[in-house]
């Protein structure tokens, strides 16, 4: 299963002609993927082979400016592709393949 199939979007989709803009530049073109996640609107879906339900991830809303200078308010897909690889390795997976019912814990010490 792709990253990008794991990700979906959950809460308020906007109304304002910014927000069609934006949702419609996966169409527009194709080859150009959302690499980060940020409205405070809206929560995170991430759905896992590996896990019994989804987990919904609510982003921060930072109140200053000086606080959103980095962009830590933001969910980058880079680091949910680094967290199905530690959840992967920790399983047992080899590449591609899902550890449906085997332990839940995630061990990396000494990795």
């Amino acid at each position: 299963m792709s990253l990008t199939a794991r990700i979906a979007l959950d809460g308020d989709d906007g109304r304002e002609p910014e927000d069609y803009f934006s949702a419609s530049l996966g169409v527009i073109f194709p080859d150009d993927v959302t690499c980060q996640h940020g409205d405070a609107e809206q929560s995170l879906v991430y759905t896992s082979p590996n896990l019994p339900k989804p987990l919904h991830l609510a982003l921060a809303d930072p109140a200053d400016d000086a606080d959103r200078r980095l962009f830590s308010h933001h969910l980058w897909n880079s680091s949910l592709l680094l967290a199905e690889l530690v959840e992967g390795h920790s399983l047992g997976a080899a590449d591609g393949q899902d550890v449906v019912g085997k332990a839940a814990l995630f061990d990396v010490r000494g990795r």
